[in-house]
């Protein structure tokens, strides 16, 4: 094929084939640069996902913290804003035909952890955010409905017991301990005991009776909500946010683990590729320039071996092949012609 072209064609030939070899190598050098980059986006993703995860832990803990339901709104916001962004890297992952199921289940998580902190709060607002709404409340105005009724009548033993029934109280708001409901359950059969045994006219002590029994369903009514919240970071809401939360460190470590290790393996990849590719091209190149060379040099050497037996033996008849459709022909015609 090659003795059919001109040696112009041949030498363009070359040129093309190396051009076009420059052309795919850079091709494939911009083509890794834009997975990396592509990566590296993911990765920088992954840590924006982490920051808004602590923002949210720290939300949570601010609202648990102060009872300030502006911090609700701050959570809601920060969730809103991390749920679109593990949406979004589920799909940038896929476009970049790599595992997306991590984002995916990040996206479900935070999900999930936004419902429950939801039904924390709204607890939160059933217990009380401050001393007088609420389970706090209604348990602040039962004791001050006892204190005003005793404080009316000369009773120090009453009093001494039920300043022990608000001890019992405090100590289970300030520990989380069920002891001290069991103890105040105790207080208040002692407390009735005492009451029954008093000076007292059976109408006022079955009056105070009532307001005790008010008292103590109040206080059970709190232990309750509190138990539902959860007396430890292992129990109620509380425990099952902590399971979330988790969930949620379980799936961002997964996910910036597979980044951090895609990023240098597609680096080795593609240089891999390319040293292949270089490798593969530069042999057909070179095996092309030998070739071109072998079609120039034979039959220039040809020629010059049949010109030196002319002059030596004097013999005209003697010929040169002339096959072919380049230079190199045309010279052994002329040749041959004269």
């Amino acid at each position: 094929m090659l003795s059919q072209m001109t040696v112009r064609k041949k030498l363009l030939l070359v040129a093309i084939i190396v051009a076009v070899t420059l052309a795919l190598i850079l091709g494939l050098e911009q083509y890794a640069m834009h997975k990396v980059v592509q990566y590296e986006k993911l990765a920088i993703e992954a840590q924006q996902a982490e920051v808004e995860m602590l923002t949210l832990r720290r939300h949570e803990k601010d609202f648990l913290a102060r009872l300030d339901t502006k911090y609700t709104k701050r959570f809601q916001e920060t969730q809103a804003s991390l749920i679109s962004r593990a949406d979004k890297m589920a799909i940038d992952l896929k476009k970049a035909g790599l595992d997306n199921s991590a984002a995916e289940e990040l996206g479900m998580v935070i999900f999930d952890y936004g419902i429950k902190f939801s039904s924390l709060g709204a607890l939160q607002q059933e217990i009380g955010l401050t001393p007088t709404d609420g389970l706090y409340g209604s348990l602040r105005q039962s004791v001050h409905k006892i204190e005003e009724k005793l404080n009316s009548f000369d009773q120090d033993t009453l009093l001494k017991h039920m300043l022990m029934l608000r001890r019992h109280e405090k100590d289970f708001m300030l520990r989380v301990d069920m002891k001290y409901v069991s103890r105040f359950e105790q207080q208040i059969q002692t407390f009735k005991s005492v009451l029954s045994d008093s000076f007292l006219p059976p109408s006022t002590q079955s009056e105070i009776s009532n307001l005790l029994d008010a008292y103590q369903a109040d206080f059970l009514a709190l232990v309750e909500g509190y138990q539902r919240k959860g007396l430890d970071s292992e129990s109620g809401l509380l425990g099952e946010m902590r399971a979330t939360i988790h969930q949620s460190e379980t799936a961002l470590q997964s996910l910036d683990t597979m980044i951090q290790e895609t990023v240098p393996a597609t680096v080795q990849r593609y240089e891999l590729i390319m040293l292949v590719v270089s490798a593969l091209l530069g042999i057909v190149i070179l095996w092309l320039i030998l070739a071109i060379s072998r079609s120039i040099v034979n039959p220039l050497q040809s020629l010059s071996n049949t010109m030196r037996k002319v002059e030596q033996s004097k013999d005209l008849s003697i010929r040169v092949d002339e096959n072919g459709n380049d230079e190199m022909a045309e010279m052994a015609k002329s040749f041959n012609a004269m």
